[in-house]
């Protein structure tokens, strides 16, 4: 009966272990809200920035890191994998979230075609910018703002990162087990 328990909840261990292990890339959306207009040097209260990135902590140390990123978007622009197949668009990210804090990225996206340029450049805590020229009509824009002491920060979806237990957890559950096992071994022989 004994032997039976213990097969059981190594069985539960380790299908909870290799469900761990393939566990779906999660969705995290946040935004950032108040900059400063560096052109009129005013504070735009509701002035926003939104971003979406989707990832696995695959080393499971708690932070999700630009290496374990399959997407990156702020403002609906890719900040991964652009330029595939193409000379005009590039982009280039640094990014690190930790549950419970502020994402951090340098992430910059450009496309420069013939007669039209647009690059979108974000620094957490830095600034925001957003430059479109259109060679074409002679038009453009350009939004750069940065960050007050009141620019807000928001997650605005679960940031949750499944843990799986170090492995000397594991070790001590398996003691404790072992333990449990042999006193009522002791308290049957008795």
């Amino acid at each position: 009966m004994l032997k039976k328990s213990i097969g059981i909840v190594l069985l539960a261990m380790l299908s909870s272990q290799a469900q761990a292990a393939v566990s779906p890339p999660q969705t995290w959306n946040f935004s950032f809200t108040g900059f400063k207009n560096t052109a009129t040097d005013e504070f735009m209260p509701d002035a926003k920035v939104f971003g979406t990135f989707v990832g696995i902590d695959h080393n499971q140390d708690g932070h999700v890191t630009d290496n374990e990123l399959s997407s990156l978007e702020i403002d609906g622009f890719r900040m991964m994998g652009c330029g595939m197949g193409n000379d005009y668009d590039h982009c280039s990210t640094s990014f690190s979230y930790t549950p419970g804090q502020v994402v951090q990225m340098d992430a910059y996206h450009d496309s420069n075609y013939p007669m039209d340029y647009e690059t979108v450049h974000m620094v957490t805590g830095q600034s925001f910018t957003h430059y479109v020229y259109n060679g074409w009509t002679g038009q453009g824009y350009n939004n750069n703002w940065h960050w007050t002491d009141q620019t807000r920060y928001e997650m605005l979806s679960p940031d949750v990162i499944t843990s799986v237990p170090e492995p000397e957890t594991w070790g001590m559950m398996l003691a404790g087990l072992g333990a449990l096992a042999f006193s009522a071994r002791r308290r049957k022989a008795a």
